[in-house]
């Protein structure tokens, strides 16, 4: 700890397992660095049980006072990576922990990074790694029960300190970490409402939907078809029941791809409100887009829609009182 105050290490990253105690770590750092005047960010990268940022995203906090829990830092900035957790969603959620923490750099005198516990396989490694490259840490800070993160630190430049793993910290089971994440995001979205978006004033990004050129339906020659557009890739339909297999191979031979959207599916989809600085001003859950009358519905504890410039999808489904009911698959909209 009296090396962090002496040196004052611009960037943190905290290496650990599930479990290891990198946020209570990161608590302890903080609050020291304060007694110090010094003042810190904290970047929470744990986008399935968020302690700063709402739930799906990467959150950025500034610690001006001291702090019990990290729920008590006020969140400064959030990227919308669209999922509980980064798998599947390795773009975005190195995108959104760059960005929070070059803003954490900016409003304070240093940043810790309190990094996700997927260490290990192809992909957690690729996640550490390069996520490791992008912030280009002036400290390393490893905790680890035995030699689990050796692999990354042999490949990632820098000062490293090891620390051992205590052990009265406990495991979750998964059962465990499931109503974590449910009750996060229920806790997130109560008391919220639904508000009406204009799609003509409102972008909708990470989606096909809304970003081409509006065609007539009905020069399609397929039946059902309510909205139609077309886009450097292809076509986008929107149907009353689905178009068929044998629609869509006829409409592909003329247009090639075809992303076929049936009304209704958009219910339920995690989504992203953003202004137009595009900065995050809340989540919430689709529960309608009409592309006739170019409106969309989403509920959200975000009261005001008229700061809204972009709706991003996400790639799941849930409920407001947090429970998942399904997946988005790629290209789904």
């Amino acid at each position: 700890m009296d090396e962090i105050v002496e040196k004052r290490p611009g960037t943190i990253i905290v290496l650990g397992e599930v479990y290891t105690g990198k946020t209570f770590f990161t608590t302890y750092v903080a609050n020291s660095l304060l007694r110090h005047d010094v003042k810190s960010a904290v970047v929470d990268t744990d986008v399935g049980q968020s302690d700063v940022g709402p739930p799906g995203t990467v959150g950025m906090g500034i610690v001006d006072n001291p702090i019990g829990l990290m729920t008590e830092v006020r969140t400064q900035s959030a990227y919308f990576v669209g999922s509980m957790s980064p798998s599947g969603h390795m773009l975005e959620f190195m995108v959104g922990m760059k960005k929070v923490a070059e803003d954490g750099l900016e409003k304070a005198d240093l940043v810790i990074v309190d990094t996700p516990g997927w260490v290990s396989g192809g992909s957690g490694r690729a996640l550490q790694l390069y996520g490791a490259e992008l912030l280009e840490p002036d400290l390393i800070v490893a905790l680890q029960r035995e030699d689990e993160l050796e692999h990354l630190l042999r490949s990632i430049p820098g000062e490293t300190r090891r620390i051992s793993v205590s052990e009265k910290v406990r495991k979750r089971t998964r059962k465990e970490r499931s109503f974590l994440r449910q009750k996060t995001l229920a806790d997130y979205f109560e008391g919220s409402k639904k508000i009406s978006l204009d799609l003509e004033k409102v972008k909708l990004e990470r989606c096909y939907l809304n970003t081409g050129k509006n065609l007539d339906p009905e020069s399609l020659g397929v039946k059902g078809i309510l909205h139609a557009e077309k886009i450097p890739e292809g076509l986008v339909i929107v149907s009353e029941n689905g178009a068929s297999e044998k629609e869509i191979q006829k409409l592909e031979e003329e247009y090639g791809r075809v992303i076929s959207i049936k009304k209704g599916d958009e219910k339920y989809v995690f989504a992203a409100l953003i202004d137009e600085d595009k900065d995050l001003l809340g989540i919430g859950v689709i529960d309608k887009i009409d592309c006739e009358k170019k409106k969309l519905d989403v509920l959200t504890p975000i009261q005001n829609g008229e700061k809204v410039a972009a709706v991003q999808l996400g790639s799941m489904k849930v409920k407001l009182d947090g429970e998942e009911v399904g997946t988005v698959r790629p290209r789904a909209f």
